[in-house]
């Protein structure tokens, strides 16, 4: 009799428990891991990915005993349909994401080099927005300030912000604003032992040029105020120091641009 009960029992299923529990250990720090991964995406040999990799190979592989010990030969076809598709739905997003902040990273390091239009060094850009002022709207700009004097510029940050580019990129660009400061002495002040205070008239250039074409728009110099008068005694800064400069107001970023705005908006 207990032959005939153990007969109809038939062989016995293992349980899915432990696979399922090894799947979630491998599978959500490896997930957790390849979010880095693709948060850095520049390139496959990368330390997230060499974390990630295995985790997820060996959770898919636990994953994978789940369907096969419930459903048999079908469970492990397609147990293997799943994890193999996964895995390279996985590959596939990285190496998108790879491609795509590796165009990201070209069009952000085009943009910084044709911001050295400013100095003299840089060359047009052809992959940059084309300019035209009878285009109504904004027209997107990048500002490169040189200032040494005066207020921080970030103060004032939201006079031009509202005209730079929604991407830093060269296709979302059409011009360059170019501001710097130009110091002018105006009076030199002797001091004994042959020391020398300078007074400093600090101006503001500012230019537009298209981003395209290297075409100058716009040029302008605005005068800042006169520095204070040289008093009859004056400290110097420095055991040695034989020099000092008094310097004046300069023109402020509003002024600067009042200057440019009919370029940068088509009303």
């Amino acid at each position: 009799m207990d032959e005939d009960l153990a007969v109809q029992a038939g062989p016995r299923r293992k349980g899915v428990l432990w696979p399922l529990l090894g799947a979630v250990c491998f599978l959500l720090p490896g997930g957790v891991t390849y979010m880095f991964a693709l948060g850095e995406a520049r390139a496959f040999a990368s330390d997230w990915v060499y974390i990630s990799a295995p985790l997820l190979v060996l959770g898919g592989l636990c994953l994978l005993l789940v369907p096969g010990r419930l459903l048999g030969r079908a469970g492990w076809a397609l147990g293997a349909l799943v994890v193999l598709g996964g895995l390279g739905a996985a590959g596939i997003a990285l190496d998108g994401e790879i491609d795509r902040r590796a165009a990201w990273d070209a069009g952000h390091r085009a943009l910084r080099d044709a911001e050295k239009l400013c100095n003299g060094t840089g060359k047009p850009d052809p992959r940059a927005a084309a300019y035209d002022p009878k285009r109504p709207g904004k027209h997107p700009t990048v500002f490169v300030a040189d200032f040494d004097h005066g207020r921080d510029y970030s103060a004032e940050q939201a006079a031009f912000e509202r005209f730079e580019p929604e991407r830093f990129q060269i296709d979302e660009v059409e011009l360059l604003a170019c501001m710097r400061d130009r110091r002018d002495t105006v009076e030199s002040c002797p001091y004994s032992e042959g020391a020398v205070m300078k007074r400093d008239r600090v101006d503001r250039e500012v230019r537009l040029i298209v981003v395209r074409t290297g075409e100058e728009l716009f040029k302008t110099t605005l005068v800042g105020q006169a520095p204070r008068a040289c008093q009859a005694t004056e400290k110097f800064y420095g055991r040695e120091a034989k020099e000092g400069a008094i310097f004046g107001e300069p023109p402020s970023l509003r002024d600067l641009m009042a200057q440019i705005e009919p370029f940068l908006e088509t009303r």
